[in-house]
């Protein structure tokens, strides 16, 4: 999905599941305010690293059953799922396009200071 019809799908989703490979959906689901529901998969790429547990994201365990458990629980908790949401929203101002950029061209500014050092 891509543009309006992922911005349409966001607006009524509650979650985002996302049992293996979490990448840019990170992002997606900042924007989106739908909390990613995945698992503690050893090769999540970097913006994995965006998701906390509890707080903007629920990294639930590897197993079917237990994953399933955990995302009905979510869902059977407005007052938790509300707060996510909110987690969310704020994380969509912090990870902007604008600010991964500037990260970006700072750390070629340092590689680039240490590496004449």
């Amino acid at each position: 999905m891509f543009d309006t019809r992922k911005a349409l799908l966001g607006a009524v989703s509650d979650v985002l599941l996302m049992p293996g490979l979490v990448g840019l959906c990170a992002v997606d689901s900042f924007v989106l305010e739908t909390p990613v529901v995945t698992t503690p998969w050893p090769w999540h790429a970097p913006e994995f690293e965006y998701l906390e547990h509890g707080r903007n994201a629920l990294v639930a365990p590897d197993d079917v059953q237990r994953y399933a458990d955990a995302v009905a629980g979510l869902l059977g908790s407005p007052a938790g799922l509300d707060a996510m949401r909110s987690e969310c929203r704020k994380d969509a101002a912090r990870y902007t396009v604008e600010e991964m950029s500037r990260r970006f061209a700072d750390g070629l500014v340092d590689l680039l200071r240490d590496a004449r050092r």
